[in-house]
């Protein structure tokens, strides 16, 4: 799907059969420079807002374009114009109102299967068609003024492209012609319808080009209602707002130009898009691989390692939850019943498991004894005041020493 970085939102792709075409990279070497503009400054930035895809075509295959607008894309302007050009020739221009988008939640899309016209007052599509082109190697002297003319037309033979523009609308009287209307069979590149226009392989050669469009046959469609609205570019021709080319070769071509490998890789599911002829429900996306990448490996290794940090931050959390509610008891308590408090602390601090520290008295020995304990005694008696900060106690013992217990 073509996306062009500066325009988030806005995508082009060629779709076959209801699926959109892969699309490769152009070589560096088959861009050539944009010499339309003599102003370097147009052409940097008509360079910024244009991109080139390569995608296969394959004969008697019918395509169409797929236009798709969302957001974050923001229109500007009361109309976007998509002017799709197929083998250098106008195809159709839908519009795409600002109104419209805002009204629709900013998606917008539309499949352009080919252009439409009115015959007998019915309106009528005619599919886009790849078609291979005719060659022949006959001598190019004898075929020198044809030679001429057809390398003119094949400038633009084997591209899309599609151009982005703002416009406003104005009032003026409508045309006879409506935009998109083909005149007689011809194709979009002026070719006829039976294909026999045959060119030069030497006038081939340089661009590999292999396919040309063609144009079906009419079929009536009931749903379509033409309606034609006139607009004026916002911005000078030069300055469009973004440019889509798409350069369609056969498989053959592509592997010559060294677009796709001669021994390509598995590519990729294509994407289903809803059109006439293949209605969907909604876009269908591919599959993602079975097979995890190195990147989805990485990421859930992130988030198991993400949530090991949650669950341990979460066990912190509930622990210092259950230490702050006994603390906060605790507090309580103590405020409730102050007196009570100081008890228990009082006991728990008794009952630790605390060794004291031992004075023998010196100086006294078996006879003095009984003296001593008297002393001791008394010392106690004398120092009630002071039993916050110090007691004497008496123990029995064999020498019945005094212990002081700091």
């Amino acid at each position: 799907m073509a996306v062009i970085g500066t325009y988030e939102g806005l995508r082009v792709n060629v779709i076959v059969d209801g699926l959109e075409l892969v699309e490769y990279d152009a070589p560096a070497e088959s861009v050539p420079e944009d010499n339309s503009s003599k102003d370097e400054h147009i052409a940097k930035y008509q360079r910024s807002v244009t991109s080139i895809k390569y995608v296969e075509a394959i004969s008697g295959k019918k395509f169409a374009i797929s236009l798709q607008v969302e957001d974050p894309f923001d229109v500007t302007s009361d109309y976007l114009a998509f002017e799709i050009l197929v083998d250098g020739k106008t195809v159709s221009s839908p519009l795409l109102a600002k109104s419209g988008y805002i009204h629709h939640g900013l998606s917008w899309s539309k499949v352009i299967e080919g252009p439409y016209k009115r015959v007998d007052g019915t309106v009528v599509l005619k599919h886009m068609v790849f078609a291979e082109l005719l060659t022949t190697s006959e001598s190019e002297h004898v075929l020198k003024v044809i030679l001429n003319e057809q390398k003119k037309s094949l400038v633009d033979i084997g591209e899309i492209v599609v151009i982005v523009t703002r416009r406003d609308r104005v009032v003026v009287p409508a045309p006879a012609v409506l935009p998109g209307s083909v005149a007689g069979d011809k194709t979009a590149s002026g070719q006829d319808t039976t294909g026999t226009t045959k060119y030069h392989t030497k006038l081939l050669a340089k661009e590999a080009q292999s396919h040309s469009t063609v144009l079906g046959n009419n079929v009536a469609v009931d749903s379509i209602k033409l309606k034609q609205i006139h607009t004026k570019l916002v911005d000078r021709p030069e300055r469009f707002l973004a440019k889509f080319c798409f350069r369609y070769r056969s498989r053959e071509k592509l592997q010559s130009l060294l677009v796709i490998d001669r021994n390509p890789s598995p590519e990729p599911e294509p994407v289903q898009v809803e059109t006439e002829e293949n209605p969907l429900k909604a876009h269908q996306t591919p599959s993602p691989p079975s097979t995890p990448t190195d990147a989805e490996k990485r990421l859930a290794k992130m988030k198991e390692d993400l949530q090991k940090k949650q669950e341990e931050i979460d066990r912190h959390m509930r622990e210092f939850s259950i230490k702050a509610v006994d603390e906060a008891e605790s507090v309580a308590t103590i405020i409730d019943d102050p007196d009570a408090a100081s008890m228990r602390l009082a006991v728990q601090l008794h009952n630790l498991p605390t060794t004291p520290r031992i004075k023998r008295k010196r100086g006294v020995d078996d006879g003095e004894s009984a003296a001593a304990s008297a002393r001791a005694t008394k010392k106690a008696k004398s120092k009630g005041k002071q039993k916050r900060d110090r007691q004497y106690i008496e123990i029995s013992s064999d020498s019945e020493d005094a212990i002081e217990v700091e």
